[in-house]
């Protein structure tokens, strides 16, 4: 065949195709198709497994199903997969799926807490995973534990605390997360959640504190496992929230004038008083300085505490004792109670003035001696006892004349209305110089027996000669004092 033959072949060939397959113009159009690439939505089961997402003891012979909808992918394959296995479904031409593993797959599991992948693959190959958790409680021989951590940090709530209410919280095992925890105080129950550590939380409300009365309570807690074994644990609870609890503190007196003196501070002192309200846990506290002594409380509320006598003196040196009141949810009030401590009693003072001096002659003796005397409630002189009226001291010429001669150191007693008292010795008051008589000596005098004095300036001594004769005035000659010799 010539190639021109060959050409008009290929024409009507062409020409043939055309007239099978027309366009709408001469010119040839290249046209594609899209590729889907768009992830299907995520699944969302209706129900959790088991319908509240826990696998009991009673539901692991049956077949662990799952269903939902998928509106938009009708054709679609859904994939459950769980442990290594899978098992498949397709979702109906209304959109409905359902897929379902066998019981088996729970054999050798631990009780706990897991986790299966729902898988949702559209016909063009696109696929969208879900988790979904479930736990698995099949064990019958397992209880479930419980635990109260203390409440308010003690197990007690104090009139602060309580005005925002209360939380109780622990933890358990062998309950699944969501599951509920019951809480009784007083009657009244509250209903605590697990999380997914198996801790648990349950509030109590202010004025459900309010409400009650002070006091100790029982707080019952208790948990249910899905195989129906229950745990219960019970504490004690100290509620205090009332204002109203708080005490006054009174206090009675410290001695029977409510003055310590000195001879009470060397003694055992006992300080007491009242509460005006008992609560549980009631404790008083007396302190002063570093020191703290604990109080015996009776059930009326009196109370007593006694400062052995070895450190009352310490213990009243600062004049005050601050008291404390705490009670059993950790509640306090204080009082001041101040002291009136007189240990010590006035100086003595006095003043005296004998002719200028302090020394009381003869002839200074024959007249009452009066002096000032402060600090001393009776003055003993001789065997004889002086009361000063208004600091004043008078001493009589008789008694003066009746002193010996010296220095005179009276007996001073003191005391004061709180009950101190003492005595005290007056060192060297006066002196007395009264039966002091002179004295003179005369040695015979020779020649003619004329004898010519001479002066000296001391009072107490004149010396005298006659030729070889002399003579001595010594003792209590005052100066210019004359003599006469015969």
């Amino acid at each position: 065949m010539s190639s021109h033959q060959s050409e008009q072949q290929l024409a009507a060939i062409l020409q043939s195709a055309v007239s099978l397959y027309p366009v709408a113009d001469d010119t040839s159009t290249l046209q594609t198709r899209s590729v889907d690439t768009t992830p299907p939505a995520p699944l969302r089961p209706y129900e959790p497994i088991a319908m509240d997402g826990v696998i009991a003891a009673w539901e692991s012979g049956r077949n662990i199903h799952l269903r939902g909808r998928a509106e938009s992918e009708p054709g679609a394959t859904v994939t459950l997969s769980f442990n290594g296995e899978s098992w498949h479904s397709t979702v109906n031409k209304w959109g409905y799926w359902n897929a379902s593993m066998p019981p088996s797959v729970l054999n050798g599991l631990a009780d706990g807490a897991y986790s299966l992948t729902l898988t949702i693959t559209d016909k063009a190959g696109n696929s969208t995973d879900t988790q979904v958790g479930f736990g698995v409680y099949v064990d019958k021989t397992i209880k479930p534990t419980l635990t109260v951590d203390p409440i308010s940090g003690d197990n007690a709530v104090n009139v602060a605390e309580g005005i925002y209410g209360v939380e109780v919280h622990g933890s358990v095992t062998h309950v699944p997360a969501n599951s509920h925890i019951t809480v009784i105080l007083a009657g009244n129950k509250y209903i605590g959640g697990v999380n997914d550590k198996g801790e648990w939380t349950a509030a109590i409300p202010s004025q459900d504190l309010q409400a009650l009365q002070d006091g100790v309570y029982s707080l019952k807690v208790s948990a249910t496992d899905p195989n129906g074994k229950t745990t219960a644990y019970q504490q004690d609870v100290t509620l205090i929230t009332h204002v109203s609890s708080l005490p006054h503190i009174s206090f009675d007196k410290v001695t029977a004038d409510n003055v310590i003196n000195k001879e009470e501070s060397q003694n055992d002192l006992t300080f007491s008083g009242d509460l005006s309200v008992m609560v549980p846990g009631q404790q008083l506290l007396l302190c002063s300085g570093d020191a703290v002594y604990h109080a015996q409380i009776g059930s009326d509320g009196h109370w007593q505490v006694t400062i052995p006598s070895t450190e009352v003196a310490s213990f009243i040196s600062l004049g005050e004792v601050r008291v404390y009141a705490q009670d059993g949810a950790g509640n306090s009030t204080d009082a001041l109670l101040e002291l009136n401590v007189v240990t010590k009693l006035p100086d003595i003072y006095y003043e005296i003035d004998i002719g200028g001096d302090t020394t009381l002659s003869q002839q200074e003796a024959q007249h009452d001696l009066s002096f000032y005397l402060e600090g001393v409630k009776e003055l003993t002189l001789n065997g004889k006892n002086y009361t000063p009226v208004n600091g004043m001291v008078t001493i009589s010429a008789e008694d003066l004349q009746a002193l010996p001669d010296g220095e005179v150191s009276p007996l001073a007693t003191r005391w004061d209305e709180y009950g101190n008292h003492d005595t005290q010795i007056i060192e060297n008051l006066f002196n007395v110089a009264t039966h002091q008589v002179p004295t003179v000596t005369l040695n015979q005098p020779s020649g003619d027996s004329t004898a010519a004095p001479h002066s000296d300036a001391r009072a107490t001594e004149s010396h005298y000669n006659a030729s070889d004769s002399s003579y001595t005035l010594a003792d209590h000659l005052q100066q210019h004092q004359v003599q006469n010799l015969a």
